[in-house]
């Protein structure tokens, strides 16, 4: 068997034949499948942590939940400053709240929009428009470094080119 020093000069691991780079090619896969291992070890860590946090989390929602609860009863039976919208009752450490509740407009935007538009209303009316880019680059030329309408040849502006490095990689079976 060679020597492992053998696929090795000055400047580190060599390819010289198809031998060193389907010996390049398992070590590849050999990282792979490390790095495999680690991410499920990574994900059972992150699962573990998730579950004693969502534990933690309900216990203590429960217990503000109870101190609410608690603190609600004692405001209904204390004198408070009633508003037209609120009422509310000053402590040294926090203020209690109640907010009232009530109507609030929730508009069905379909029917809304009918209704706008027949009665005259279509400053109300929101209109967005963008390209369709995805139909519109099936009837371009842009092998000249310029987009170029096929059928006519005018020359679209509002198009750049973006430089797209090759990008080299390798199939692990």
């Amino acid at each position: 068997m060679a020597d492992k020093t053998e696929h090795y000069n000055e400047i580190g691991f060599c390819i010289t034949d198809d031998k060193t780079a389907d010996l390049a090619l398992r070590r590849i896969a050999e990282e792979l499948a490390e790095l495999n291992r680690l991410s499920a070890l990574k994900n059972e860590e992150i699962a573990e942590i998730n579950f004693k946090f969502e534990a933690a989390r309900k216990r203590l929602e429960n217990s503000v939940q109870y101190y609410k609860d608690k603190l609600s009863e004692y405001f209904s039976g204390v004198k408070h400053k009633v508003t037209k919208t609120a009422e509310k009752y000053v402590l040294l450490n926090g203020t209690l709240k109640l907010k009232r509740g009530g109507v609030k407009p929730k508009p069905n935007n379909e029917k809304l929009l009918e209704w706008l538009a027949a009665n005259g209303y279509t400053d109300y009316i929101k209109t967005e428009q963008s390209p369709r880019w995805g139909d519109f680059k099936k009837i371009l030329d842009c092998s000249g470094g310029a987009a170029i309408v096929r059928e006519t040849g005018e020359v679209v502006d509002g198009i750049d080119f973006e430089e797209v490095p090759d990008e080299f990689d390798v199939e692990i079976k």
